[in-house]
């Protein structure tokens, strides 16, 4: 999946800051966390070298990053 392309379809015109958006995302492993939209890391700001997504999680109000080949599937709540 590229996130950047994925996050960008998914948010459609909105500013990605204006609003609190809430996503789904399914890992690879198997595990579905759900939160507010934090932000997106491009691959080359990122050590590795692998675009992560950001969320507040719903469940414990954690930051809780995920690197792009831990990403299943992304999916907006609301």
């Amino acid at each position: 999946m590229d996130l950047i392309q994925h996050m960008k379809k998914l948010l459609g015109t909105e500013h990605p800051y204006d609003k609190a958006h809430r996503l789904k995302v399914e890992c690879t492993d198997g595990i579905t966390l759900t939160g507010k939209f934090v932000t997106v890391v491009g691959a080359l700001d990122n050590e590795p070298e692998i675009a992560e997504l950001i969320i507040r999680r719903d469940d414990n109000g954690v930051l809780t990053g995920m690197l792009e080949t831990e990403i299943k599937t992304v999916e907006l709540m609301d």
